[in-house]
Order: C-alpha cells, then structure tokens, then sequence
C-alpha cells in the first residue's frame, strides 16, 4: 500500500471511505458552521457562476449558491449519489477531476477547492494542473479560493488507537480506530482506518481505509498560485479572514484573482 502507485486521488479510495466520511459528518463531528458562513458571506460580493472542486457531497452547496449557474465537480461517484435532494437541485453535479475541468475556459465567476481537498493530490505538478485549470476555466476578474491544511507538516506517526464510538441516527454503532503513519520521503501522513459497523439487529461488518495526504509547506500553494498565472489578493488564517499567521494558523485560505485583459 506504500508503493509510489498509490494515489489518494483516486476515486476508488474516495468511495470506499464516502460512507464513513458522511456518517461522521454532523454526527462524530459537528458541521463547521463558520466555514459555511465564509462562504456564503464571501459570495454575497463574488456573485455568478460557480465552481466547487472536490464537492464531496455536497456540504457546501447551499453556502455557494447564488441563483446562478453552479457546477459540483467530485471524482467519487459514491460521494455524487450521496446528495440531498434539495442539494441537488442547486447544482450540476459532474464527476471529474480538476487536473482535467471538463469545461469551457472563461466559464465561471468563483470557483473553489475547499476543505484541505488540494492535498488529496500528492504530487505537486498534479496540484498545479489544478490551479491552472482553475485559471483557465475563470473569466477575466474571476476569483478562486483554495483552503490548505498546514497541519498535515507538522503531524508525527501516531499507534492505533479507538478515535470514537458513536450510535448512528438510524441506529448501530460506528468505530473508528486509528493508526497514522509518516512514510519515510514522501512528505505525506497516511492514515490507516478500521471502521466497525455494529447494526440495530446484529451483525456488521469491517473495513479498512487507506487514506493518504500530501503533508507540503502550505506556501508551496501560494506559489503554485501565482505560477497559475493568478494573482494571490489574500492570505487567510481561519474563516473570520484574519490574517495567515505560519506558527499559529489552523489552516491557510487563499484568495486569489484573473487578471482582467
């Protein structure tokens, strides 16, 4: 599982850990509202058409939507099939990825890749294709948000552990139990998770999930930004836009913009 083919952003691993990764979402841990507030505020004075790389399923959907036309774009098709309907009303949902957009240049207002999603690439030409695809699909003007984690670099290997155990809403329980792992030069923290599904009437069942993270210094964003031929307007620390602080900062969001010709 260590060999260099192996690639978090396949969408296999994806929709193997989307099931877990949903459940846990509003239920292990608590929906980020101020994430989804960033976000909508940020919209009220970057209207038009949208884009959301990696949109998992869909968390975002109702904080990015305007009226305008939306595009949700995710590489897992568990993660696709596992919108809300009304969610999906909001959205064209595409199954794809952003080193590849699958549309037209000078197509979108905003576009964003949130939530940590661009060190699901490992490889920093991978991650750069997606900030210049991201280049080409904006209009003239257009702004683009990428949030990055500079957690992941500071991480150390930690042994397995029970993370949580946690009754679903639907009844049965769910475990987590934890090993995190720092592979010797591949700048990457590997996860290596065993979900226990208990169900109301008996039985269950075990899997194990592979999930691997590029652990980069987060100003290697900022300067894959600028080599996007986009121009970094903001450098965030946290949602309420405070100013990106490297020792201290939960993560780092970057604000940049098209040149308008």
């Amino acid at each position: 599982m260590l060999n260099g083919s192996f690639a978090t952003s396949s969408p296999d691993v994806w929709d193997e850990y989307a099931p877990f990764f949903n459940a846990e979402e509003g239920t292990v841990f608590s929906h980020d509202l101020r994430e989804m507030e960033f976000y909508r505020h940020f919209r009220q004075s970057h209207s038009g058409s949208c884009l959301e790389i990696g949109a998992g399923a869909g968390r975002l959907a109702k904080s990015l939507y305007d009226g305008s036309f939306m595009a949700a774009l995710e590489p897992s098709s568990t993660m696709l099939a596992s919108w809300a309907p009304d969610d999906c009303r909001l959205a064209s949902r595409v199954r794809g990825y952003g080193q590849q957009l699958p549309f037209r240049s000078r197509t979108f207002a905003f576009a964003c890749f949130p939530y940590n999603g661009l060190q699901c690439i490992l490889d920093r030409e991978g991650r750069l294709a997606v900030l210049r695809e991201a280049c080409r699909v904006l209009l003239p003007g257009g702004s683009l948000v990428i949030e990055v984690s500079p957690a992941f670099a500071r991480r150390y290997p930690e042994g397995r552990t029970r993370r949580y155990q946690v009754i679903l809403p639907g009844g049965g329980r769910l475990s987590l139990d934890e090993e995190v792992l720092c592979p010797e030069g591949r700048n990457t923290v590997l996860y290596d998770m065993i979900y226990t599904t208990e169900l109301p009437g008996g039985g269950g069942d075990v899997r194990r999930v592979f999930l691997e993270l590029a652990a980069f210094d987060v100003m290697e964003a900022v300067e894959d930004t600028e080599r996007a031929c986009l121009t970094v307007s903001d450098l965030w620390g946290d949602y309420d836009e405070s100013p990106f602080d490297p020792d201290c900062s939960p993560r780092l969001l970057i604000h940049a913009m098209k040149m308008k010709e």
